[in-house]
């Protein structure tokens, strides 16, 4: 790999995913099943072509981001059903077992545990005894098995990398993956035969109809989320003069900043705002970050009071921002602005309220919603309704001890990526912990209005930063012995 520059496999794999994702759509005999096959196909093919065979576990991991954008493709065995970052999984699991056990340490490597986790144990434990409490086992086991791969997937990132080459390769591959998502997400606003599932139509600008893209994911949200997870990276690289290739980043930042526009996110963009005035108060430029603050929070006020205005002189705008495009329905009942969730939140507060110690199981608190439901609720359909909010969702299905073991385990991850930093202020290392870092204030932010635990990419993002961490520990370890 040393010898192939890395734009060209870069370009190579970004053509088979493009030709995997969008090939199908010609035909429409063709499943969602055959898009991740042949851009799997494809792939695959492309790495035996260009390493001659001798694939790593750093190409299968490559091969996993690729799935990322394609999440919510199944493959389905009855009731029971694999997603495209599950499958894709497999190999990289066994190809990182090969690597590990190697390895003279390698054992002893994967019995050191970080403090993180640690927590993590205690809190998937707890999670497996809250199932007791659920109401469809079957789907709280699923679920719990697949936190279970999300927490090895971390794990595994995080002893793997122990180079800094290999960091740097994993996150440019990771950045490039997400741009190309946004192109095929840019395509999908305006071409509704590239949406995978249902189209969800926004606005008509005359003859021209306006999709919120979702790539690979049924809610545009997710991509949103998805995408906020990478593009403080991108932003961070982008800035820093310890990085080279900066036409890469400076190409990938603006179609990834496209991409998250294709999906009219308002979730999205709140979070990333909110990030980067974290990031510029951590960098020192509190005054720019206050002011910057300030004007978001007047503009925010000021859209909700020229309500009325928006909707009479723009349409499109009234769309995008409430969501609701008569004006009438909105007067008649605000509460619809925030969608369903207000809803939910009442729900999950009372589940909360009703099993403070184990909760009502995990996965659970969508199917229990009927029960808890608020009398002058606004979601009037007979089916469940998702809370979208982590915080509760951690309190309702998990009680008081589950939540507090996730949110320790968020309190050690933050603080040590953010003391990395400013240890490390002027290294490539540190000025990558300082992105990493915005990450996941990002899925903090998030949190409090999607269903975040189950995201691919902050578990991804958790193994970095404890990589980098390690890295760093060990060359200090070497330094002084």
């Amino acid at each position: 790999m040393k010898n192939i520059p890395f734009s060209k496999i870069l370009i190579i794999l970004l053509v088979c995913l493009i030709i995997g994702g969008i090939l199908p759509f010609l035909f429409t005999r063709f499943s969602a099943k055959l898009v991740l096959f042949v851009g799997a196909l494809f792939g695959f093919v492309c790495l035996l072509l260009i390493k001659q065979g001798r694939i790593t576990v750093y190409d299968w991991l490559i091969l996993f981001f690729i799935a990322i954008p394609f999440h919510d493709f199944r493959i389905m065995f009855g009731t029971f059903f694999l997603r495209s970052t599950e499958v894709f999984f497999i190999p990289f699991f066994i190809w990182a077992g090969v690597q590990i056990t190697r390895n003279e340490s390698g054992w002893k490597n994967l019995l050191r545990l970080e403090t993180e986790y640690v927590i993590l144990l205690f809190f998937y434990a707890f999670t497996v005894i809250s199932i007791a409490c659920s109401v469809s086992p079957f789907i709280s086991i699923y679920r719990t098995v697949v936190l279970l791969y999300l927490i090895l997937l971390s794990f595994i990132i995080s002893k793997i990398l122990k180079q800094e080459d290999k960091i740097y390769l994993i996150i440019k591959a990771m950045i490039a993956v997400s741009a190309a998502a946004s192109i095929f997400a840019i395509f999908q606003s305006f071409v509704p035969g590239l949406q995978p599932f249902h189209p969800i139509a926004l606005a008509n600008l005359g003859a021209l109809t306006i999709y919120r893209s979702g790539a690979g994911w049924q809610n545009p949200n997710y991509l949103a989320l998805y995408l906020t997870m990478i593009f403080p990276i991108t932003y961070v690289c982008k800035i820093s003069s310890v990085f080279p290739e900066k036409k890469f980043f400076q190409i990938s930042f603006v179609l990834q900043l496209l991409g998250l526009f294709s999906t009219y996110s308002r979730l999205g963009f709140i979070s990333l705002s909110l990030t980067f005035i974290c990031l510029l108060a951590v960098r020192g430029k509190k005054k720019l970050a206050l002011i910057i603050l300030i004007i978001l929070s007047l503009l925010a006020v000021t859209t909700f009071m020229s309500m009325t205005y928006i909707y009479e002189h723009n349409p499109y705008l009234a769309v995008t921002i409430f969501r609701i495009p008569y004006l009438g329905v909105v007067k008649k009942n605000p509460l619809l602005i925030a969608g369903w969730r207000r809803d939910a939140w009442i729900a999950n507060f009372r589940m909360f309220v009703d099993h403070p110690f184990l909760g009502v199981g995990p996965f659970m608190s969508t199917e229990m919603y009927g029960a808890y439901r608020p009398a002058d609720q606004v979601y009037q359909a007979k089916s469940g309704l998702a809370v979208h909010n982590e915080y509760l969702s951690l309190f309702s299905e998990r009680g008081f001890i589950g939540a507090f073991l996730f949110l320790m385990f968020l309190l050690f991850l933050t603080t040590r990526a953010i003391v990395f930093y400013k240890k490390n202020k002027s290294s490539g290392q540190g000025k990558l912990m300082l992105g990493l870092w915005a990450s996941i204030v990002n899925f903090l932010f998030f949190s409090f209005g999607g269903a975040t635990i189950y995201s691919v990419q902050f578990w991804v993002n958790v193994g970095i930063i404890l990589a980098v961490y390690n890295l760093a520990k060990q060359k200090t370890l070497e330094k002084n012995s």
